[in-house]
């Protein structure tokens, strides 16, 4: 199943999801309550938030701590060493945020980034399921447009009774 929402869409979604802290990261959905698409969206909004102004503390407390994928066809690497790099400004914070001229470049209008992605560009969201787990959900994020080029897709893994950031693909 596909799910694809606006920018506006996710922020309104996600405003409204920000006024209950606790909805944005929660488990199994109840009858009543947001669906795990909602959940899964609002959560991807929050976490572009946080990328978009390099909040690397918010990004940080969301690793899954079975490690987390960074990259195509890599080896996780532990929630510990996700963490580390985000605080100490190196390797996977290089790679989500940017301004690390000897992998970014020195130019800001060329920054590789998923930073620099998401502030060059409009950008949606689609919800994805992962077929191969009922507890997972893609987030990918496209350039906004007739063509969609797909920039990059977050997985994100239920939990017992929270959402946690699986892996981090990238193109």
């Amino acid at each position: 199943m596909i799910v694809s929402y606006s920018l506006s869409s996710v922020l309104a979604v996600w405003l409204l999801v920000s006024a209950a802290p606790t909805l944005s990261a929660q488990g199994p959905p109840k009858e009543g309550s947001s669906t795990a698409h909602e959940i899964v969206l609002s959560l991807g909004a929050r976490i572009l938030d946080d990328i978009r102004t390099k909040n690397a503390a918010s990004v940080s407390k969301l690793a899954d701590p079975q490690g987390v994928y960074v990259g195509y066809d890599t080896l996780p690497i532990s929630a510990t060493q996700f963490r580390n790099e985000l605080a100490e400004k190196r390797g996977v914070y290089c790679i989500i945020f940017g301004g690390c001229p000897e992998r970014n470049g020195k130019n800001p209008r060329t920054d590789s980034s998923l930073r620099g992605l998401l502030i060059a560009q409009p950008v949606t969201m689609t919800v994805q399921d992962v077929q191969t787990s009922p507890l997972e959900a893609a987030l990918v994020v496209k350039r906004s447009g007739a063509h969609g080029e797909i920039l990059f897709t977050l997985f994100f893994r239920r939990l017992e009774d929270h959402w946690v950031l699986q892996h981090i693909e990238y193109y």
